[in-house]
């Protein structure tokens, strides 16, 4: 079966196509990123695929790919994602995520696709309510990334009108890597960074040390992009609708985190406290037991093996 991927070249996305293409799935793909080379998907070949589109999801050309190969499921991937240019560009990440999913959703509608999105948002929807948050929970997004992601929930909540389907992931910290496949090495996220550090290519500098935490860094929910990816192609074949969390509702420090990259690894690099950044809320979590519930089970979403993994892959590409 044809399954499309938007922001199929970026860290989650190339997880999904790999996952994907064992199942047996041919992936019709889009990113603004030019082809990647045959290895990234290895040792799965690069004849399972069915397409590869360079450019923005809401072009003429992919949406027509979309319904020309028959695509029952989108995965909706792309996005701009990072908190930094959100707080210094909010209008990048409204055109971006938002409008061109609008964009993109008005065009299926027009040409009558009617099948399920699989759309990836975000916990940072929540805000900082500082405990374990449900999908029932208040949305208070207290950055422009978060914000611009749940003006796109609020689309999908009503594309049933239309004949489509949706489920909406919001995921927590998405961690980890796939053998030959995981974050690029310039990625400013947490785990890479310290892989970074401990190679010694980059100084880390952790963003905060007065929080009120039992370490006085920020706390986050760790979730190996392994369970992300499973996650999305269970909700596909049980053809499970609705919103849910995908996180582990165990909260790791910042410096615990450090720690047991340092004990996993068996590795040893400093790192020196720096200023908070805009928009880092105290402490998020998830309640996953909505999606749990649907019978998913997480099998990879252990700190040791998402600090073991990330590291593996970070060595495989020196």
């Amino acid at each position: 079966m044809n399954v499309a991927v938007t922001g199929s070249h970026g860290y989650i996305g190339s997880v999904l196509c790999k996952e994907l293409m064992i199942k047996g799935y041919k992936p019709v793909c889009c990113d603004i990123r030019g082809p990647v080379s045959d290895m990234l998907y290895e040792p799965v070949s690069h004849m399972f695929y069915e397409e590869i589109h360079t450019g923005s999801f809401d072009s003429i050309e992919f949406v027509d790919s979309i319904v020309d190969n028959d695509c029952k499921t989108i995965f909706h991937l792309a996005a701009s994602s990072l908190l930094g240019p959100s707080a210094t560009d909010p209008l990048t990440y409204y055109h971006n995520n938002t409008s061109r999913t609008i964009n993109m959703i008005h065009m299926l509608r027009e040409r009558g696709w009617k099948g399920r999105i699989v759309f990836s948002s975000t916990a940072a929807v929540y805000g900082d309510q500082g405990r374990a948050v449900s999908e029932t929970d208040p949305l208070q997004p207290c950055n422009f990334y978060g914000a611009s992601k749940l003006l796109c929930e609020r689309i999908f909540d009503i594309i049933g009108m239309y004949g489509m389907e949706a489920t909406i992931f919001r995921y927590f910290n998405v961690a980890g890597a796939f053998n030959d496949v995981g974050q690029d090495s310039g990625e400013p996220h947490i785990i890479t960074r310290i892989c970074n550090a401990a190679a010694g290519r980059a100084p880390l500098t952790v963003y905060g040390n007065n929080y009120p935490t039992r370490d006085n860094t920020c706390v986050r929910d760790y979730v190996h992009v392994r369970d992300i990816c499973a996650a999305q192609i269970y909700a596909m074949e049980n053809m499970i609708s609705g919103t849910f969390n995908l996180g582990t509702k165990h909260g790791t420090t910042v410096k615990e985190i450090i720690n047991a990259f340092i004990t996993q690894n068996e590795v040893r690099f400093d790192y020196t406290m720096g200023d908070r950044r805009e928009g880092d809320p105290v402490l998020l979590i998830a309640n996953p037991k909505r999606f749990v519930d649907k019978g998913f089970q997480y099998r990879y979403s252990s700190i040791d093996q998402i600090v073991k993994s990330a590291w593996e892959y970070f060595n495989n590409g020196l």
